[in-house]
């Protein structure tokens, strides 16, 4: 033996980095997608009251117009806040998952009160989501003080 890997491990390996790198690449488009979309609303819905509000200390808080208009701007300020719950449960799908497991335990919690069961008895675990990116076991092998692997499938 030379010291040459196989090739079918060496495929399986390579196909093994391709896939991780691919779902990697595709967990950061989401998120940069997630981002871009609650950046971009909080322009859109505060740029508004920013410049309402300079005009309005320009003309030193007296008409009553853009006091006005302040307060509608305001408004979409404020709507700001509800924007971004409604941006990640439309983007994100890991949070539409957690949500709806925090809702379905609390309401099980609140249904069990009303019943009178006792809570504890019938508590339920949260499923985990676990990703491990692990390379493939190598077995080491050495022949005549030189060290090579050999990729286990």
């Amino acid at each position: 033996m030379t010291g040459e890997r196989p090739r079918a491990s060496s495929n399986v390996s390579a196909n093994y980095s391709t896939n991780v790198k691919s779902y990697i690449q595709s967990r950061t488009n989401r998120v940069t997608v997630t981002l871009l979309l609650v950046s971009c609303s909080f322009l859109l819905l505060n740029s508004p009251y920013c410049a309402v509000w300079i005009v309005n200390y320009i003309h030193g808080f007296r008409n009553a117009t853009l006091k006005s208009i302040k307060e509608i701007t305001e408004l979409f300020m404020l709507t700001n806040f509800c924007i971004n719950f409604l941006l990640y449960c439309l983007s994100g799908k890991i949070f539409r998952g957690e949500l709806m497991h925090l809702l379905r335990c609390q309401w099980k919690k609140l249904y069990m009160r009303t019943e009178g069961q006792s809570v504890m008895n019938k508590k339920k675990s949260r499923p985990k989501i676990d990703i491990q990116l692990q390379e493939p076991k190598r077995k080491f092998h050495q022949i005549k003080n030189a060290h090579y692997h050999v990729d286990e499938i």
